[in-house]
């Protein structure tokens, strides 16, 4: 399980893994940022989201920030190729 695995590869840092539903958050006013990476929006139905960002704003502290990436699912399924090949000269 990769959840476990970077768990152990942390254990010197200060570093906590936590499995959860991000719309259900178990913070209140916990992070300085909050980064939504990768396309991890919006694939709920609105009350849902909704709730993602309700959760997302309980979670920061006072003037904390909410970097989402905004890449969606339309767009990645518009450019999708099943494989691609690139050729460079050691210029890639």
């Amino acid at each position: 399980m990769f959840l476990e695995k970077a768990r152990q590869d942390a254990q010197a840092a200060k570093v906590e893994y936590v499995q959860g539903d991000m719309r259900s958050l178990p913070w209140t006013e916990h992070f300085d940022c909050i980064i939504d990476w990768f396309a991890a929006f919006g694939y709920f139905d609105n009350q849902d989201n909704r709730q993602v960002l309700a959760e997302a704003y309980r979670a920061l502290k006072p003037d904390g920030k909410l970097l989402i990436e905004l890449q969606s699912l339309y767009r990645i399924l518009k450019e999708f190729r099943a494989c691609s090949v690139t050729e460079c000269n050691n210029n890639c």
